[in-house]
């Protein structure tokens, strides 16, 4: 299986059909149902899409090179408007808030990945598990998974 999620549907609907053909369900629960197991299939296929789109090369290289352009340039360009005691410490902070947001955007592209500061996929999941299954009446609910990030959006390990 190398869609595991795709052959998970696939053995839902399976069951889905079985039901029917027992007579468990009406083909009008049929149809929601398979409805349901369709919409989840393309919502799986975009995700997979989002996950599997790379950012070119180009993109992050031409991105460091002009944040290192601009990091160059920017003492000369405040040296007439600024004490030159001043120009250092200045350049450095302006320089470091465009380097920062650079980090950030190359973190924040790989959203799916399992580190600090990605998308709390386990806690979400978990969450939907324990609504779909107080919504059928189960008695042993699993406890939620709390998303344990700090005040910065990075996981506590306690």
């Amino acid at each position: 299986m190398t869609n595991v999620p795709a052959q998970i549907l696939v053995i839902q609907g399976k069951a889905i059909a079985y039901a029917l053909e027992k007579g468990w369900i009406e083909e009008f629960r049929l149809n929601a149902l398979m409805t349901t197991i369709k919409k989840l299939y393309d919502d799986q296929g975009k995700c997979e899409r989002i996950k599997n789109t790379i950012f070119p090369f180009y993109y992050n290289y031409f991105t460091n090179f002009f944040l290192w352009l601009f990091t160059l340039s920017l003492p000369f360009a405040l040296a007439e408007t600024m004490h030159n005691w001043l120009l250092i410490p200045v350049s450095i902070a302006i320089s470091f808030a465009f380097a920062i947001l650079n980090k950030t955007g190359l973190i924040t592209e790989t959203p799916f990945e399992g580190k600090a500061a990605d998308t709390p996929m386990s806690t979400i999941c978990r969450g939907i598990e324990i609504d779909l299954l107080e919504m059928i009446g189960e008695n042993e609910v699993p406890v939620s998974l709390e998303d344990r990030r700090g005040r910065f959006s990075v996981i506590n390990k306690s």
